[in-house]
């Protein structure tokens, strides 16, 4: 967009009026997904279109790329406050610091918007999937906050969504009224379950991507794609430069926040309760007209925890690790 904002302000237009376009560009990108098949429109009527809109970045010289439509885009939004498109911010040491204050000074109206990604641990990240060092300057958002290098890649985004917590309740469900479980070995277990569900989720992908290979290409989306056309190939047959499933691995706070919290100092007696509690899926406690129920307890301890406590960070470093 940069360029024609460029042209526009050489051929004498309003800097005022140009705000006004991109004003109305951002109301426009609060259409709705109009077309969907009757299975998925059960859950997903009315969902926009999911615009997404980095600002800042490097350049792929690794300079910052921070310009004046980057601020011109935030305050847009802060005069339109709708919740597409879903602007995000790339921030790195070299970001400009009029920029970033313009970021928090946004993110502090309370909307949410704009997302944070860091250039820091974003670019490596690419580095080490083995993306050149230009294009993972280069990298971009697709939907939410999936990783793509644009025009460049086939994510396959959302491939699958590992829920993390679901593993804990299932080894929760798996040791009721098992007296001896202690909490490193819970944690074992959640280890040793995650990895039998990878391996599950893993053969699932590869299946649903040769699916895509066989019964659905896209050749326009391919059209768009960099080196489809140099390869012959379908972007679905790996006529992309880059090639990867997007899965979604969630739930990781509330599992790691658990088990630190009921480790607790001053919390053994929850601790305690919890491996007598009947864990289905109605949560109901034994005794309990004559216990006090320890989940509030619980909520408190894991909300001083998750803010306080290194050991809920190292929990999460340790089983999100086996998703990476």
């Amino acid at each position: 967009m940069l360029p024609f904002y460029q042209a526009s302000l050489t051929r004498g237009e309003d800097p005022a009026f140009l705000k006004t376009l991109l004003e109305s560009l951002w109301v426009k990108c609060n259409d709705i997904v109009l077309l969907r098949s009757s299975s998925s429109a059960r859950y997903f009527a009315g969902f926009p279109t999911g615009y997404t809109a980095l600002l800042g970045g490097l350049s792929e010289t690794g300079r910052s790329a921070v310009n004046v439509l980057s601020f011109l885009a935030l305050d847009a939004y802060q005069n339109v406050r709708l919740p597409q498109p879903n602007l995000g911010v790339r921030v790195n040491e070299l970001i400009d610091r009029p920029f970033l204050h313009k970021t928090a000074e946004t993110i502090r109206l309370g909307t949410g918007i704009p997302q944070i990604f860091n250039d820091e641990v974003v670019v490596p990240a690419f580095l080490n999937r083995g993306v050149s060092l230009e294009d993972a300057r280069d990298y971009a958002v697709v939907g939410c906050v999936e990783l793509s290098i644009p025009g460049r890649t086939y994510g396959l985004h959302d491939i699958a969504m590992f829920n993390l917590l679901k593993v804990m309740e299932i080894v929760m469900l798996e040791n009721e009224g098992n007296p001896d479980i202690s909490w490193d070995g819970l944690i074992q277990q959640i280890r040793e379950k995650t990895r039998y569900y990878i391996k599950l989720m893993v053969e699932g992908s590869n299946i649903c991507d040769l699916g895509h290979r066989d019964q659905a290409p896209v050749p326009l989306l391919s059209s768009f794609i960099q080196d489809c056309a140099l390869h012959g190939k379908d972007i679905t047959e790996g006529g992309a430069r880059y090639n990867f499933s997007g899965v979604q691995g969630i739930g990781i706070a509330n599992l790691s926040g658990l088990p630190a919290c009921a480790q607790g100092d001053g919390l053994r007696p929850a601790a305690h309760e919890l491996r007598r509690a009947d864990s289905g899926p109605q949560g109901q406690f034994p005794d309990a007209g004559r216990r006090e129920n320890p989940r509030p307890a619980w909520f408190t301890a894991l909300k001083n925890m998750a803010t306080i406590s290194d050991e809920v960070d190292n929990i999460s470093a340790d089983l999100f690790a086996l998703l990476l």
